[in-house]
């Protein structure tokens, strides 16, 4: 589905929505994933394995280039690296393509953060590193809306899915939707939050139903 939408925009047109953010594009920057690939090689799956897995690789090397520079300690950044390796929440990252968007986001919010954080090591961040950083972070909320960093919005909180709901309604220009669908678990909200979102949401008459998965 999301191949399809990219095909008919076309890879120009996809960029042009990661600047034009009033198009309200569906991440966007799925489109410089799969476009080029498909173009190469078609439906064979392994190509797009391969790229994943080489995105993945360079996000264990930002981690662990983050963490070196913030603790000047080699320790620190190699159990950072593992621990963003190895963890169950990695699973579904490591098997299913579609997760694509989760490991781009990942990167460029990665790959600003360590351009913002050498830049404050020196004192202040360069003109062209400030520009930098601002590009990189479309790309990141253009990949996914996860990358827009902080507990407090984003994930599965009761305050993050109050205003994604809310947001939603705006777009759909309506008062309410017959299901709400929490994705799957952030790893980051207490399960029993979770349990309690219907209490929160269903007596509003935003949502007639919420419906929680486990994995996808």
């Amino acid at each position: 589905m999301n191949l399809g939408f990219y095909w008919r925009r076309g890879l120009p047109g996809s960029m042009a929505d990661v600047v034009l953010l009033w198009r309200n594009a569906y991440r966007p920057m799925g489109a410089a994933f799969y476009l080029p690939i498909y173009d190469t090689f078609g439906m064979n799956p392994l190509p797009y394995r391969v790229a994943v897995m080489a995105i993945l690789a360079a996000n264990i090397f930002l981690s662990w280039r983050i963490a070196r520079l913030v603790t000047k300690s080699m320790a620190a950044a190699t159990l950072t690296a593992v621990l963003v390796t190895a963890h169950a929440s990695m699973l579904s990252i490591y098997y299913n393509t579609s997760m694509i968007y989760d490991v781009l986001a990942f990167f460029f919010t990665a790959l600003m953060l360590w351009i913002y954080v050498r830049g404050r090591e020196r004192g202040t961040l360069t003109w062209m590193e400030s520009l930098a950083v601002i590009l990189i972070y479309l790309a990141a909320i253009n990949s996914k809306e996860i990358a827009v960093v902080g507990a407090a919005a984003t994930g599965n909180s009761r305050r993050a899915a109050v205003r994604s709901l809310e947001a939603s309604l705006r777009r759909l220009r309506t008062d309410h939707v017959d299901l709400f669908w929490v994705h799957l678990p952030d790893g980051v909200t207490p399960v029993a939050e979770m349990g309690w979102l219907s209490i929160f949401i269903e007596p509003t008459g935003a949502a007639l139903g919420l419906w929680q998965a486990k994995k996808a």
